[in-house]
C-alpha cells in the first residue's frame, strides 16, 4: 500500500488486514482497518459486516447495531429480517472464529457454511450435531440465550 497509495483496490487490502485483526482477537485494530477501508469505499459491505463483528468482539454492542444497520441499507442480500437476530448469529460466528470453525466474514447470515461450521463444532464438543444455535452450543461458544456474549 506504501508503494500504491492510490490503489484503486485499497479498500480490499485494508479489508484484509483488518479481518487478519480480527481472526487474531485484535478487536480495536480490526475496527481501525475496517474504518479505514469503508472511508476508501463506503459501499464495501464486507467491511461494514466485519466493523460489526469486530465492534461485538470488542464488547461495543451499539456501535455493532449501528453498522449492522449501515450495512443492512447498503446489502441487498437476503438477511434475517431483524437487525437482533443478526447480531445473535454474528455473536455465534464470532464464537465459532475464536475456537478455529469459522474462517469466512462474520456477516450474521444462516447459510450452509455456517450450519457445517455448527455441526463440526457441536461434533469436537460432543453436542448433538443440530446444525442450530441451541442452548448448549451457545454455553459452550460463550453467548448467552438473549444474544449477548
Amino acid at each position: 500500500m506504501r508503494l500504491s497509495p492510490r490503489d484503486p483496490d485499497t479498500a480490499n487490502w485494508l479489508y484484509n488486514i483488518g479481518t487478519a485483526e480480527l481472526q487474531m482477537g485484535r478487536y480495536d485494530a480490526a475496527i481501525a482497518m475496517f474504518r479505514k477501508s469503508i472511508a476508501e469505499n463506503p459501499a464495501f459491505t464486507i467491511s461494514w459486516a466485519n466493523l460489526a463483528a469486530a465492534y461485538l468482539g470488542a464488547g461495543r454492542d451499539l456501535d455493532a447495531r449501528n453498522a449492522l444497520i449501515e450495512l443492512r441499507g447498503l446489502d441487498a442480500q437476503p438477511k434475517p429480517e431483524q437487525p437482533d437476530k443478526q447480531l445473535r448469529l454474528m455473536r455465534v460466528q464470532l464464537g465459532l472464529l475464536r475456537r478455529g470453525f469459522w474462517p469466512y466474514t462474520v456477516d450474521g447470515r444462516d447459510r450452509r457454511v455456517f450450519r457445517e461450521a455448527l455441526h463440526a463444532f457441536q461434533r469436537a464438543e460432543n453436542l448433538p450435531q443440530t446444525g442450530t444455535p441451541d442452548g448448549d452450543t451457545l454455553s459452550r461458544l460463550g453467548v448467552s440465550a438473549d444474544g449477548g456474549g
